[in-house]
């Protein structure tokens, strides 16, 4: 289920996300683009507790977005990340060039909603 969504245009940081689930996925396959010559969309998973800990980098390029431009089923298929490692804090840096929206969520176990 979704837990918490990162919805924007543009460039930015979010705020603290605590995770409240050992497992959990980040789904980017909403993003859309204005432009199909150099889209560009990439998102930072930080560690709250140490902002210098990349837990994990999205990088989205022109050929990803070429690649996947019909075949939005392959993108909700594609574009998720599953962690392992969760019960704790993060928060999100996005860059974004040539993007009209993008509207990424932050997924958790049904079980763990409302804890």
């Amino acid at each position: 289920m979704t837990y918490a969504t990162i919805d924007g245009r543009g460039s930015g940081t979010t705020g603290v996300v605590r995770v409240p689930s050992p497992l959990w996925r980040l789904d980017y396959s909403d993003i859309t683009t204005t432009s199909d010559e150099i889209p560009f969309f990439n998102c930072q998973v930080m560690d709250a507790e140490d902002p210098n800990r990349f837990v994990h980098i999205v990088t989205l390029n022109f050929p990803d977005f070429r690649g996947m431009k019909d075949k939005p089923e392959l993108r909700k298929e594609q574009w998720v990340k599953t962690f392992y490692e969760g019960h704790h804090d993060y928060y999100f840096v996005i860059n974004a060039r040539c993007i009209g929206a993008y509207h990424v969520k932050i997924q958790v176990p049904e079980t763990y909603m409302g804890t």
